[in-house]
């Protein structure tokens, strides 16, 4: 189901950042040490927190989920392009990109109204139950992928994974939420 894989795209980047390799990134790229480089990537959590309700009213408000789904991707793609392929941004700069990455990633809710828009209502509850699982899934897919990527550059070294291995390996999430984006281009609305 096309909403399913767009949920998956708008979380796969808040749960592989928020929820594993974000600090592990923020260390190696500015030698924060471990518990201020958690900090800040929590506050891709708070832009979550504050994305989902936001876009979630938005929508309701235009009455469409459609532009929604579309402009939380591209926003996503455009920050992940930005962290991935401008090396040494300043800390600020990097901190923006992960609270407007969660921010955009919110937008992902929409897809529950989506599923109650476009399908039968007697298959709603099982609908909204698969796009609530692939939703959780691209954590469970995008994070050991960006684990797998960043052990092939390392190539048997038990050095820590360097900045340019982090970026490199997190081409693997733009490219997921890339994929996303178009999909959610051919999204139906009611």
């Amino acid at each position: 189901m096309e909403i399913s894989f767009v949920a998956l795209t708008l979380s796969g980047p808040m749960l592989t950042l928020g929820g594993l390799w974000g600090t592990p990134y923020l260390i190696a790229a500015y030698d924060l040490a471990r518990p201020h480089a958690a900090f800040l990537m929590s506050l891709l959590l708070f832009g979550w927190a504050v994305g989902a309700p936001a876009a979630g009213w938005l929508s309701d408000k235009l009455g469409r989920r459609k532009p929604i789904l579309i402009v939380g991707s591209l926003i996503i793609c455009l920050m992940l392009f930005l962290l991935i392929f401008i090396p040494y941004l300043p800390l600020p700069a990097a901190v923006t990109i992960v609270i407007i990455i969660g921010f955009s990633g919110g937008s992902m809710a929409t897809c529950f109204a989506l599923v109650c828009d476009v399908l039968p209502k007697r298959i709603v509850g099982a609908a909204t139950g698969i796009v609530n699982a692939l939703t959780v899934a691209s954590g469970a897919v995008l994070q050991p992928v960006v684990g797998l990527l960043l052990d092939v550059q390392a190539a048997g070294n038990t050095a820590p994974y360097t900045d340019a291995a982090f970026r490199l390996a997190f081409c693997a999430i733009l490219i997921t939420s890339f994929a996303g984006l178009l999909v959610a281009f051919r999204l139906r609305e009611k």
